[in-house]
């Protein structure tokens, strides 16, 4: 099954062929809306490039721009890098600085796919899985019962509340509040669930 990656950090690097410049930057996005935000942001930090060339993928929606650069020597290269590697939500920018030497498509094509390849390298991926975060609510009196209980069965609790009405929240692979019910006849009072998204580290294969 196809692993969906992301990161949580940026990362950059730069490279020089035949006196341009490449500067390559990949980043975490939130949304899609900080992607106009990013590349200005870029344009402001090298006011001397010509061209800042990017591709992104953030759920299920992806876009790429040449930014003026012959077409489908760029973007398009930038996106395949980021689909490769499974990566999402993220952005990946190359910014080149024009060294007076003109590359040709095919050199200019390789040149954009190693600059951006550089800052995925570099990056320390993160795995996307999903769980289920299940939150009970407890008399107090019980509360330590049910948490031996998932301490002695391996969940992770996320968070515990001590009170009259004490809550547990933890995450596990399935539903188990029916056995858990079944378990503890009549201890818990209320249950809450609901499919999250979490990260895990990726070691490169």
């Amino acid at each position: 099954m196809k692993k969906i990656l992301t990161i949580k950090e940026e990362y950059e690097d730069k490279i020089e062929v035949s006196k341009s410049q490449f500067y390559s930057f990949l980043i975490p996005l939130n949304s899609e809306e900080e992607v106009p935000l990013l590349i200005k942001e870029k344009r402001m930090q090298f006011v001397k490039a010509r061209h800042v060339c990017y591709a992104y993928i953030f759920n299920s929606n992806y876009k790429y721009s040449d930014d003026g650069e012959p077409s489908g020597t760029a973007g398009k290269p930038l996106y395949e890098l980021l689909n490769k590697n499974n990566l999402t939500n993220c952005i990946l920018i190359v910014v080149r600085i024009f060294g007076g030497v003109l590359l040709g498509a095919g050199r200019l094509l390789r040149t954009y796919v190693e600059s951006g390849l550089n800052s995925i390298k570099k990056a320390n991926k993160f795995e996307i899985y999903y769980e289920f975060l299940i939150k009970l609510e407890i008399k107090l009196e019980n509360i330590n019962v049910i948490k031996g209980y998932l301490v002695k069965y391996k969940y992770e609790i996320k968070n515990v509340i001590y009170d009259e009405i004490s809550t547990i929240e933890f995450y596990s692979s399935n539903d188990v509040i029916k056995e858990l019910n079944n378990n503890f006849y009549g201890m818990i009072l209320q249950s809450e669930i609901k499919k999250v998204e979490r990260l895990r580290e990726y070691k490169d294969e």
